[in-house]
C-alpha cells in the first residue's frame, strides 16, 4: 500500500483523471461546434476564442460532475470520499462560472448591443449601456459562484452576509465617493446627457467620450491623451455636447483695404453670398447666411460672414472652412480686392469663432 491506497486504487484515480481529460477534450469540441451552429442561426458574431473559453468550462463542469458519482468505486473510506466530492463539486461550480462569466461577453453583450441598435438613437445607446450591462452580469454571476462555493465547501455565508450587514454602515461611510459615483452614473444613463462617441466640453476637458464606466467616464482629448473624470462630478457639471448640434455656425471676419471702392466692395460682398450659397453643406435658408460690411476704421473695412452647415452631412469641419475660405480668397482676387495687411490690423485681418 501507498499512502494508504492500494496499486489497483492509484491506477483507478489515475484512469479517472486521464479519462477526464479527454473526455473533456471532446465536449469541449462538440459543445463549441454546437454553440457556433446556434449562433450563426441567431444572426450573432461569434469570437473564437470566447466560443471556446464557454465550452471547456462546460465541458470541465459536466466531467467533474461525472467523476464525482466514480468516486464510490474506488474504494476509499466513506469520509475521504465524501472530502473529494465536496471539493469536486467546488471545482465544477467554479468552471461553470467561468463559463458564464465568458457567456456574457459571447452572448449578452452582443445580443444587448444588436437590440439597441436596432431602436431609434439605438447606436450610442448600445455603446453606452452594452460594456455596462456586461459588466453587471459578469459582477452578478461572480457573487453568485462565490457564494455558492463557499457554500459547499462548508463556510457559513449566513454568518458572513450578518456580519457584512452589520458593518454595511461602516462600509458605506468609507464608500461615499464610490457610491456617488454610482449614482451619478445612473443619472447620466438616465438623462443622456452625451453618449460614447460624442465631442464634449466639460469643465477642464473637452473631447470624445471613449468610455462610460461605473466609476468614470473617460474622454479622448484631441491631444490623445485620455481624462478620467468620477461619474459623481460628471453630474453636477455643465456639458456642451457639440455632438448633438443639429447645424453648425462658421463665422469668419474679412478685412479689405479702404481703397476699395463701393461698387467693388458691393460685388464682393455678393461674391462671397454666392460661394455660401453655392456650397453643398450651407442651410440656404436666408436667415442662416449673412454677409455684410458692419465696421469702418482706420484699419480698413470689415466684413463679417456667417453661415451654417449641416451637422449631420459634415463629416469633415476643416475642409468645409478651407472651402469656403479658398472660395472668399478667390471672390477678392478675381475683383483685385486686397485684404488688410497684418500689421494694420489690431487682430488677425482674417479672424475665426467657430461656434
Amino acid at each position: 500500500m501507498t499512502f494508504g491506497l492500494y496499486p489497483w486504487q492509484w491506477l483507478l484515480l489515475a484512469a479517472l483523471v486521464v479519462g477526464a481529460i479527454v473526455v473533456a477534450t471532446i465536449m469541449r469540441r462538440l459543445i463549441g461546434a454546437v454553440a457556433k451552429w446556434l449562433l450563426r442561426k441567431v444572426h450573432v458574431d461569434a469570437d473564437a476564442g470566447l466560443v471556446k473559453a464557454v465550452a471547456r468550462g462546460l465541458a470541465l463542469s459536466i466531467v467533474a460532475e461525472a467523476d464525482k458519482f466514480m468516486l464510490p468505486f474506488v474504494g476509499l473510506d466513506w469520509k475521504t470520499t465524501t472530502t473529494i466530492a465536496m471539493w469536486v463539486d467546488a471545482l465544477a461550480i467554479s468552471f461553470l462560472v467561468i463559463a458564464a462569466y465568458r457567456f456574457v461577453d459571447l452572448v449578452c453583450l452582443r445580443t444587448v448591443d444588436h437590440v439597441l441598435r436596432n431602436r431609434a438613437n439605438g447606436r450610442s445607446a448600445a455603446a453606452t449601456l452594452a460594456p455596462l450591462i456586461a459588466s453587471a452580469l459578469k459582477v452578478i454571476v461572480v457573487v453568485i459562484g462565490i457564494t455558492i462555493v463557499l457554500g459547499l465547501l462548508g463556510v457559513n455565508v449566513a454568518a458572513i452576509l450578518t456580519g457584512l450587514s452589520i458593518g454595511g454602515v461602516a462600509l458605506a461611510l468609507a464608500a461615499q465617493d464610490t457610491i456617488k459615483n454610482l449614482f451619478g452614473s445612473v443619472m447620466i444613463l438616465a438623462d443622456q446627457p452625451f453618449a460614447v462617441g460624442d465631442w464634449i466640453i466639460v469643465q477642464g476637458a473637452e473631447g470624445v467620450v471613449e468610455e462610460i464606466g461605473f466609476r468614470s467616464t473617460r474622454i479622448r482629448t484631441f491631444a490623445d491623451s485620455l481624462i478620467s473624470i468620477p461619474n459623481g462630478r460628471m453630474a453636477d457639471m455643465t456639458i456642451d455636447n457639440l455632438g448633438l448640434r443639429r447645424l453648425r455656425r462658421y463665422r469668419t471676419m474679412v478685412s479689405i483695404e479702404h481703397a476699395t471702392s463701393v461698387q467693388n466692395t458691393q460685388a464682393f460682398v455678393d461674391a462671397v453670398r454666392y460661394v455660401i450659397v453655392s456650397h453643398p453643406l450651407t442651410i440656404k435658408e436666408p436667415d442662416r447666411i449673412s454677409v455684410a460690411l458692419t465696421e469702418l476704421s482706420t484699419v480698413g473695412l470689415t466684413i463679417t460672414v456667417t453661415m451654417f452647415a449641416d451637422a449631420a452631412m459634415l463629416a469633415d469641419e476643416a475642409m468645409f472652412k478651407h472651402e469656403i475660405n479658398m472660395g472668399i480668397l478667390e471672390a477678392a482676387d478675381a475683383r483685385g480686392i486686397r485684404l488688410a495687411r497684418q500689421g494694420e490690423a489690431p487682430s488677425s485681418p482674417l479672424s475665426v469663432v467657430n461656434v
